[in-house]
């Protein structure tokens, strides 16, 4: 993944001696090992699809909303340079990787992408938010949590 990131054309939008690649690297590691983690699981094979995929959401909620509030402040005006540094990355991404003949399709698959991650973000904007008015681990019941799917998969089994 991070062989395709680039700061390239953004320059401008970034503090000087501040790199989102670097910075977002044990991250993006962190959040890659949990997903693996979880796809072989041993109890995956007794949990339903649905809550399969929930945990999935969770982790890339947390992914998703931990890297921007760890890179955001290294840009020139934060959240709004940073989707433009993240909507970058996934058009090139794109590009580089959608065959000639479907190239009118890269703008619509990253809109697509650009939704999902904006999408999260909110989410985990919201879910900290509410972390942070009632003092309590909120993210941890969010419903789309691991925690959360964990104690839905302990109680079916108890």
């Amino acid at each position: 993944m991070q062989a395709h990131l680039s700061n390239e054309g953004l320059g401008d939008s970034i503090h000087e001696g501040f790199d989102p690649i670097v910075s977002s690297e044990d991250l993006i590691t962190k959040f890659a090992k949990e997903m693996f983690d979880t796809i072989l699981e041993e109890n995956t094979k007794e949990q339903s699809y649905e809550e399969f995929v929930s945990r999935g959401k969770g982790i890339f909620v947390r992914f998703v909303g931990e890297t921007i509030s760890e890179i955001s402040d290294g840009f020139q005006n934060g959240e709004q340079d940073c989707f433009k540094w993240i909507h970058a990355n996934i058009e090139r991404y794109h590009k580089a990787n959608t065959p000639e003949n479907l190239q009118m399709l890269v703008k619509v698959k990253t809109t697509q992408n650009l939704a999902a991650i904006q999408s999260a973000y909110e989410h985990y904007k919201k879910v900290m938010s509410q972390k942070n008015a009632s003092g309590e681990d909120a993210l941890m019941e969010d419903e789309n949590s691991i925690e959360a799917v964990r104690k839905k998969i302990l109680a079916k089994y108890n």
